[in-house]
């Protein structure tokens, strides 16, 4: 990358991109948001199945490319995020927002019954697809449906 435009603590900048670095002066993790950092941990790759809860972190690199950012257990890509469990590197969450995560939990049943309270999460599922965001044991729907579970 070359001479940082800045360096506060442990993060480097360069443009309006950051690097971390431990303290060990080794990269765990950047903000890619001019999308001028060259940094990669694998591309995309074509024809792959989505990831979804318990995918681990090569699935989400398949399915998904190098995210534009990585902030501790979350990784980014533009404004979405995918949430990763730090002692099982298994997804345990996201939040499309950007709508660009290729995630997938079941599809909408057009005909499936509506859901009711005591529904299991296969019949939100049935009823209303795959959620936009998972967070913990809450489910979102288009940011405006919660369930808890």
């Amino acid at each position: 990358m070359g001479t940082s435009t800045s360096i506060i603590r442990n993060s480097w900048g360069y443009g309006g991109s950051n690097v971390v670095l431990d303290s060990n002066d080794h990269v765990i993790g950047w903000n890619n948001i001019n999308h001028n950092l060259k940094v990669s941990i694998g591309p995309k790759k074509k024809g792959v199945a989505p990831f979804t809860i318990g995918s681990s972190i090569q699935d989400v690199i398949d399915a998904m490319g190098t995210p534009t950012s990585i902030i501790g257990d979350s990784w980014g890509y533009d404004y979405s995020a995918v949430q990763l469990n730090s002692s099982s590197e298994e997804v345990i969450g996201w939040s499309n927002i950007s709508d660009n995560l290729n995630v997938f939990m079941g599809p909408r049943i057009k005909t499936a019954a509506p859901f009711t309270k005591g529904s299991s999460k296969q019949q939100v599922i049935h009823a209303m697809g795959t959620p936009t965001s998972v967070i913990g044991d809450s489910w979102f729907f288009d940011g405006s449906i919660r369930f808890k579970w």
